[in-house]
């Protein structure tokens, strides 16, 4: 009978010592499971509002293929018999002038574009084979379509230095030959100014604003 009250004993402080110990765990795991609320309230306030779009910028509109802006050098090829070319052309803004001789302006207007050859290869160039003519009143894209501006006559003014490409000039390697190409024109809007580089056998240029 006392054996078994002993025993009794240690069972029931056993299980009393037990019960806090459940106790804390259970208590433990609710503090985790609250906490780990908290944080998901917390992760949900911090989720980024959406970003305002951006607005597409507008392109800017691109020439076509042949056709360069005044005061731009442009480099071509020039298949000659001697081989190739290579050149350096820049063609700048026209320029009004008034012809020492008032008879020999045949349009309303009369410009020169100031011209400037650049030879890039590592023999001399003879420049006889280049062509130029302009045209007036166009308001787009001049490739193809000259035909819808007025044709500018060839001018030439000795006096102010106004004679175009003069006879065939020698273009020494690495050396530019400049002049003045002048023409009558209807208006000075639109101005288109056409250069071919070799006749039919070279590039067609164009030079615009």
């Amino acid at each position: 009978m006392i054996r078994l009250m002993t025993s009794l004993r240690r069972i029931s402080r056993r299980t009393l010592l037990a019960v806090p110990v459940t106790f804390a765990f259970v208590a433990g795991c609710d503090e985790d499971l609250v906490t780990g609320g908290a944080a998901s309230s917390e992760s949900s306030s911090d989720t980024p509002s959406e970003r305002p779009s951006t607005p597409t910028p507008t392109p800017t509109p691109t020439r076509a293929e042949g056709v360069y802006q005044f005061g731009e050098t442009v480099t071509t090829t020039v298949r000659l018999s001697i081989g190739y070319v290579d050149l350096d052309v820049t063609v700048d803004k026209p320029k009004q002038f008034t012809p020492t001789d008032p008879s020999d302006a045949t349009q309303n207007e009369c410009i020169y574009f100031p011209l400037t050859v650049t030879n890039r290869s590592a023999d001399v160039y003879t420049l006889s084979f280049m062509f130029s003519e302009t045209y007036s009143g166009l308001d787009s894209d001049p490739k193809g379509h000259t035909s819808d501006g007025t044709k500018g006559d060839a001018i030439r003014d000795s006096d102010q230095g106004i004679v175009g490409i003069d006879g065939s000039p020698k273009i020494e390697p690495g050396k530019s030959y400049r002049c003045k190409v002048g023409f009558s024109v209807a208006q000075t809007r639109g101005i288109t100014y056409e250069l071919r580089t070799a006749g039919r056998a070279g590039d067609t240029l164009y030079f615009q604003e």
